[in-house]
């Protein structure tokens, strides 16, 4: 241990003599930083939690993440993340590293029930060939799918053909999971399931995906070039100081870091944690992990604040699982750790984390009115940060309003109502998308009367779950009915409530693991029909949460969001050098202002009284420019361009009209016919059109 520690102690020392010699650069030196933080997040894993070497190794970069993060985010709000912070940070990963091996006892913990070790079987050497074939195949024809171009998400243009390999994949998984094999063999494969579920946007769209992710990104980027984006605000810090952390350690680009950084994180972690945890209380660990990804996860598909605290609150709950069936201290510092990054990151998830670690900390305790308490504080939590918050930040406008009936209906509703499209496979898939709340309600309701009637160890944990997930809905309606964010659209209104309903469903995932355990082991004793059709179903649910867990263009959800293409990039290079450095505004639609922002970050704003800051594009929440921008679709005239170009106080306007856009030959003929000139961008994939007073 003395050895290792002390190589790490020499990496650290290269890499800061690299960071002070503007070295960092060189195949050596991110090698040396590859093994630093490896070793560091290993160690650091492994002697919190007694976990095996390997698994602690694929728990690392969800550890350092977690550790720079959280402690990160924290600096960063009081100071610029300039290079002394930047090493100062390196360093405190090391000190965790050497207060982690202080706690001894690094034999790796073993399962309450432990499982026996299975020969590798020639048939399982065959289905896990054939497994890992199709998912190269699957993954092989997503690459070859890669597009720049402007298409309806990442479904579009994707046969049938790749969702059969994906849900032969599927079948051959839990075909082998259910017969049993080698555990290390299972656990890689399920990571390569994970990673391949996570991977698709990511695979399909090199220039992006999505466009919170751009806006990020943006921030990112000037944090790394200035230290720090303004104004800061109390959410958001954690990946402002971890991408930008680790872009400088590696001198990388933001976007190579921050793209790939939930499916690394999540993506390894997660099967580790749920297969540890599950195995302290379940009899098919491994397949019930599996199902978990039946749940769509469109959260976690893309690399954003809420989508990382989405991730990590899953984390945090299967570490606070296994910390309290241990009722090992040691085991707290991860979950520790875990909350203060998903507060670091997001309020919304980070809050009721912390009641709910508080909540299962009173029921280990037995101190039930204290428990109540908590309770109804955390039911009232996020109202009051809101409240708080719009008195700390001026920008930060909020109203409170009563609801009514009718307001508490609309909140609460079921996401629609299930009228078939006659279509047997997405019939199928929606119908168990619109009841899949339901079904997890009833499955978590189940489950805790079947933990206390076997008398699982972890009663406090069941309870705190259940309590969670119920104060977290009762704040989400409370968040949806009473407050009204002036800041953003009206459609973007209940938005908070909706992700808290989403949060509290995750509360209620150990509870239904029990249930669908219990069902799996009686399905075990059915006859052959009985268990193909079971393995046959999974499978084809793995596919649909799979279909479901991304942006799709279907007869039910019909959609007209497109991604960012080559076309909006050259357009608005053209529009910069077209302007020659004086001030302009543009009318555009958000892709095309998504571009802008990847290009040119938050290049130019101007001060309006009536908005106060107006961006030069459209962007969501309200923006004056996007309501003249509707107004050229309808009819491109002088008089619009005009007014847009009062609004923002500006004598040069740019109006981009895109050749997906409903009427594109009618409003570019109107355009060219109003117009001071136009231009053509990627054979009229995109027309420009200019304005001047």
């Amino acid at each position: 241990m003395k050895i290792l520690i002390s190589l790490l102690g020499l990496c650290a020392v290269t890499i800061t003599g690299g960071l002070i010699f503007d070295a960092t650069g060189t195949g050596i030196m991110r090698g040396v930083a590859v093994v630093y933080f490896l070793g560091t997040g290993a160690l650091i894993v492994r002697n919190c939690t007694g976990i095996s070497w390997v698994r602690a190794l694929l728990c690392a970069p969800l550890a350092l993440v977690s550790f720079i993060g959280g402690i990160g985010g924290i600096i960063y709000f009081f100071f610029d993340l300039s290079l002394p912070i930047v090493i100062l940070l390196l360093w405190l990963v090391l000190a965790a590293t050497l207060l982690s091996a202080r706690l001894g006892n690094h034999t790796a913990l073993e399962p309450s029930s432990p499982q026996p070790s299975l020969p590798l079987r020639p048939h399982t050497l065959l289905f896990s060939s054939l497994y890992v074939l199709c998912i190269i195949a699957f993954l092989a024809g997503l690459y070859f799918l890669q597009t720049t171009d402007a298409v309806l998400g990442p479904w579009d243009g994707v046969g049938p053909i790749m969702f059969v390999l994906f849900f032969f994949s599927s079948f051959l998984l839990v075909v082998l999971l259910w017969i049993g094999i080698p555990s290390a063999l299972s656990l890689l494969l399920l990571i390569l399931h994970t990673t391949t579920s996570l991977s698709v946007a990511l695979i399909r769209f090199p220039l992006s995906f999505g466009f919170d992710p751009i806006i990020h990104h943006a921030a990112e980027k000037l944090v790394l070039e200035h230290g720090s984006v303004l104004p800061k605000t109390f959410y958001y810090l954690a990946q402002y100081a971890v991408i930008p952390f680790f872009a400088r350690i590696f001198d990388l680009s933001v976007a190579s870091v921050h793209q790939p950084l939930t499916l690394i994180v999540i993506g390894l972690s997660l099967p580790v944690l749920l297969v540890t945890a599950l195995t302290r209380y379940v009899k098919n660990p491994l397949l019930v992990a599996l199902c978990f990804f039946i749940i769509p996860f469109p959260h976690l598909v893309m690399t954003t604040p809420w989508g990382l605290a989405y991730g990590t609150t899953i984390l945090t709950l299967l570490s606070s699982g296994f910390a309290a069936q241990t009722r090992n201290r040691r085991h707290w510092i991860l979950v520790g750790a875990l909350a203060l990054f998903t507060l670091m990151l997001h309020p919304l998830a980070g809050i009721p984390l912390l009641f709910f670690l508080a909540i299962l900390a009173t029921s280990i305790a037995r101190r039930h009115l204290m428990t109540a308490g908590v309770f109804v504080l955390g039911a009232v939590s996020i109202p009051l940060a809101f409240i708080a918050n719009a008195f700390i930040s001026p920008q930060f406008h909020l109203s409170l309003s009563l609801p009514t009936i009718h307001d508490l209906i609309q909140i609460i509703r079921l996401e629609g109502t299930l009228q078939t499209r006659f279509s047997p496979l997405l019939d199928a898939t929606y119908a168990a998308h619109y009841h899949g709340h339901l079904v997890l309600l009833i499955l978590a309701l189940i489950g805790i009367i079947l933990a206390k009637m076997a008398e699982i160890r972890s009663q406090p944990f069941f309870r705190a779950c259940l309590f969670s997930a119920l104060f977290i809905a009762i704040t989400g309606i409370l968040t949806g009915s009473l407050l009204r964010i002036d800041s953003i659209a009206g459609f973007e209104q209940q938005d908070y409530a909706k992700r808290l309903f989403e949060a509290a469903a995750l509360f209620l995932l150990p509870l239904a693991a029990i249930t669908l355990d219990t069902l799996l082991s009686r399905i075990r004793d059915g006859t052959p029909i009985i268990r193909l059709v079971t393995l046959l179903g999974l499978a084809g649910l793995l596919t649909a949460g799979l279909y479901l867990s991304y942006p799709r263009n279907d007869v039910y959800v019909p959609s007209h969001a497109y991604t960012l293409s080559q076309t909006d990039i050259n357009a608005v290079h053209a529009i910069d050098a077209d302007a020659g450095g004086r001030d302009y505004a543009v009318l555009s639609n958000q892709v095309v202002a998504s571009a802008a922002i990847r290009e040119f970050g938050f290049a130019r704003y101007f001060n309006v009284p009536a908005y106060g800051e107006v961006f030069y594009y459209p962007v969501p929440s309200g923006s004056p420019l996007a309501e003249q921008y509707y107004a050229m679709l309808r009819a491109p005239s002088r008089e619009t361009a005009a007014r847009a170009m009062d609004i923002v106080g500006v004598d040069r306007i740019y109006f981009v009209v895109r050749d997906y856009e409903f009427r594109f030959p009618i409003i570019v003929r109107d355009g060219k016919a109003t117009a001071d000139e136009w231009r053509e961008i990627d054979s009229e994939k995109a027309v420009v059109f200019t304005y001047s007073r």
